[in-house]
């Protein structure tokens, strides 16, 4: 009844009931999640889509940049020939990488925000709980920036007197 202990009335039951697995909802949900994920083959299936999408999108990325800043090597070997160091050209391409990686988040975060609020009322309603949402922008920022990393091997051969030629 209202008021009381759910953990509470599930230790008297287990009592009254030694045979029965009595649950609180919390635990069921706990039990029901991980039977999904862990002993069927939805869960494997489920993490596979997730990593393949982490693959691809860190492809997609990196390729991005790396065009980018192919197209803009002129421009880098214009700033090397007035004396910027590697340093900062480094610094332009992983701020390029962190902004278009943030922009993508949000992008992305507002989608999926949208499609939990649309399907809140639905009988398996999706879920993203602020600590997923904050994971899922670290990963996205760090494999952003990693895939910034890739171009700049590019930006190390730079050779200024190219300009003038």
């Amino acid at each position: 009844g209202p008021g009381w202990d759910a953990h509470d009335v599930r230790d008297r039951l287990e009592k009254r009931l030694p045979d029965a697995l009595v649950m609180t909802s919390a635990d069921f949900a706990s039990h029901s999640a991980k039977y999904w994920l862990f002993t069927t083959g939805a869960g494997a299936s489920l993490i596979m889509s997730a990593l393949m999408a982490l693959i691809i999108g860190g492809v997609v990325v990196a390729q991005t940049l790396y065009a980018s800043t192919m197209d803009r090597l002129p421009e880098y070997a214009m700033l090397r020939a007035i004396g910027a160091s590697v340093g900062y050209l480094y610094k332009i391409v992983l701020t390029q990488a962190a902004l278009a990686g943030l922009i993508g988040y949000a992008l992305g975060l507002c989608l999926v925000s949208v499609i939990v609020w649309w399907s809140r009322d639905a009988s398996a309603a999706p879920e993203m709980p602020p600590w997923l949402a904050v994971a899922i922008g670290g990963v996205t920022l760090l494999e952003c920036l990693v895939a910034g990393m890739v171009s700049l091997r590019a930006i190390t051969r730079i050779d200024p007197v190219k300009v003038f030629r």
